[in-house]
């Protein structure tokens, strides 16, 4: 396996492991909601890291692109702290 698709490989986002992990987290943060309602916080939830991804990951390529210089650790930082700014 190169170190590109390993790369890949780990900021891929299990949807089903996702949703069922966070909504038994949620569950034991608040047993007294449902489980249907530790579900859609899940889904909430999952939605939010979604944006996060798809914008750090758009943002952190145009930054790679105008700076070839940084390294993409950094360009990925910088977009990190552009969407805290946003946020």
């Amino acid at each position: 396996m190169t170190t590109a698709t390993t790369a890949a490989t780990i900021t891929n986002l299990n949807i089903s492991n996702f949703l069922f992990w966070t909504s038994i987290a949620n569950h034991i943060d608040n047993p007294t909601l449902t489980r249907a309602q530790c579900m859609k916080n899940a889904i909430k939830e999952l939605k939010v890291e979604q944006e996060l991804r798809s914008f750090i990951r758009n943002k952190s390529r145009e930054i790679k692109r105008k700076f070839p210089e940084y390294t993409t650790a950094y360009s990925i930082k910088v977009a990190l702290s552009e969407w805290k700014k946003t946020n």
